[in-house]
């Protein structure tokens, strides 16, 4: 399933798949950003309130939390968009029965 597979792929090339190849990743993107970042602001009110990995844990926890169940309803979505033309596929190639 290399590059040779893409080439000759019977599904055309339009701009809306190839959207949906570069955003494919940005799952892992989330997962690692949501929680670094949230982890830095939870180290930052550790600091300042001197309660040291408190808020570094929890919050951590949370931007990973809500990364994962951000990119489950997107995957939910997706396969539930992916049905619908499989469907509206089948129905146009048996002509509507």
């Amino acid at each position: 399933m290399g590059a040779d597979s893409e080439a000759t792929s019977d599904l055309p090339a339009t701009p809306r798949r190839l959207d949906l190849k570069l955003a494919e990743s940005s799952g892992s993107y989330e997962l690692v950003l949501g929680a670094v970042l949230f982890g830095l602001i939870g180290l930052v009110i550790d600091r300042q309130l001197g309660t040291t990995p408190a808020f570094l844990l929890l919050l951590t926890i949370a931007g990973l939390a809500g990364a994962s169940i951000s990119i489950y309803y997107r995957y939910k979505h997706r396969i539930a968009e992916l049905k619908a033309e499989t469907e509206a596929m089948r129905t146009a190639k048996s002509g509507g029965r």
